[in-house]
């Protein structure tokens, strides 16, 4: 993880004013810079952290890049989820801003989502020691609302609630958390990341709260919805790599943090064992995936960390898992 320095003084602005978003992109599409244009218009300052710049993605990333509170960071190669956001999150530390928002560059954050966030926080008992502010989520393909600590979601007129976990996307992370705590888990380089975060800082003793009244459009990786026999099981198809990152590093979380949060533990370990079943019966190239997930464990237990040589080229994405 990064250490994360000293804060100045925050701007004094409206509520978004105090929030630094930064935005990590990888390949952009052509809706990216639209979806980077409704985060600006919300927040004091953007870092668009490009990762394995390219001449395509820099001509993509043009006209939002020209705007004065959008900071560009071009990563020459793909440095992972966690090393991007600590580039973000040194930076809205040195501009003392309160919160930092961190964003996938899949998602589309609706007018008045960050204003909607940090007024469900404002009457939270013990909101000066809240770590992380996060959303639900609605699936862009499939359309079912999630949260990644409980799962579907039928009911979100229940308020703002503490959770164990929850993804990273459009969230809302104290600057005063990350200086606490520290930055993420580099050495993930990408999934896991936001559980390891929101596992150490309550751990240490801050929040992670869960507002549900706000709910993000965001693909929550490759959800699919197949058919066999009676049954209709929803399946997220992730590819090889990520696949082997998910394995190293939950079995890493599992070892470290287990004890300490038992039933966060338990709970998810039962949700990826069934996970693991999904992938056996009903996934597409289940033996290059399911070799990837042998290797993935095989690394959490002889310590290797960081980046798998052998990973596909495939977006850094930071969706809970």
């Amino acid at each position: 993880m990064t250490t994360i320095g000293a804060n100045r003084a925050a701007p004094a602005s409206p509520a978004g004013g105090r929030v630094c978003a930064v935005v990590v992109t990888y390949r952009p599409g052509p809706e990216v810079p639209a979806h980077i244009e409704a985060i600006r218009r919300q927040v004091g300052a953007v870092v668009v952290v490009d990762n394995e710049a390219t001449a395509a993605s820099r001509a993509r990333l043009a006209t939002i890049v020209g705007q004065p509170e959008v900071h560009l960071i071009a990563n020459p190669e793909n440095l992972g989820i966690a090393t991007a956001f600590n580039q973000g999150a040194a930076f809205a530390v040195a501009g003392g801003f309160e919160w930092l928002a961190t964003f996938d560059q899949d998602s589309a954050a609706p007018e008045g989502y960050i204003a909607a966030l940090l007024a469900a926080h404002e009457p939270y008992p013990g909101a000066d020691h809240t770590a992380v502010l996060a959303p639900l989520y609605r699936d862009r393909h499939l359309g079912f609302v999630y949260s990644p600590a409980t799962g579907p979601v039928r009911d979100d007129s229940i308020g703002t609630v503490p959770v164990s976990v929850t993804a990273s996307s459009g969230n809302l992370v104290a600057t005063a958390a990350l200086r606490a705590v520290g930055g993420f888990r580099d050495d993930f380089f990408m999934a896991c990341v936001d559980l390891e975060f929101c596992l150490r800082c309550r751990r240490a003793g801050w929040n992670v709260l869960e507002v549900r009244s706000v709910v993000l459009d965001h693909a929550m990786g490759r959800y699919e919805q197949r058919r066999w026999l009676w049954l209709n099981p929803r399946i997220n198809d992730y590819d090889a790599s990520r696949r082997y990152y998910q394995a190293r590093n939950l079995l890493v979380l599992y070892a470290t943090h287990g004890r300490a949060d038992f039933r966060w533990a338990m709970r998810d370990a039962w949700h990826y064992a069934s996970d693991l079943l999904k992938l056996l019966f009903f996934c597409e190239h289940r033996g290059e995936k399911v070799r990837a997930v042998a290797t993935g464990f095989w690394h959490a237990l002889t310590g290797r960390r960081g980046r798998w040589p052998a990973a596909v080229a495939a977006p850094a994405r930071h969706d809970a898992r």
